[in-house]
């Protein structure tokens, strides 16, 4: 049975037992990234879908896929706030359509039609 109460619970260190001892380490305060926070959501995902796991194995997991979908959104909100301050900065109240021709005829206006 494992005894560490921050294995199921989200605190900052973390137990592992070794020859019958528990040793507690620090966790990185460092964050995922978005990509190895989809990935690992998609594992996460992966393994709960194959039912091979505890109860308290899927609930843990899902709570971690929880977090780990925050998080993301945290990201995806910060940079959609960057875009918006660029944009403001450039002068331009909305962004422009990209058209895929566009460098094939600068010249050319939607309206010359």
């Amino acid at each position: 049975m494992n005894t560490c109460i921050s294995n199921k619970y989200a605190l900052p260190f973390s137990c592992k037992k070794e020859n019958g001892v528990i040793r507690v380490t620090k966790r990185s305060n460092k964050l995922p990234s978005l990509e190895e926070s989809l990935t690992e959501v998609s594992q996460l995902i992966d393994k709960m879908e194959h039912g091979e796991l505890t109860l308290e194995q899927s609930l843990t997991h899902f709570e971690r896929g929880i977090a780990l979908v925050k998080h993301c959104q945290k990201i995806l909100t910060e940079a959609e706030q960057k875009v918006k301050i660029l944009i403001q900065n450039n002068h331009q109240e909305e962004l422009s359509v990209y058209e895929e021709n566009q460098n094939e005829s600068p010249e050319r206006n939607e309206h010359d039609d």
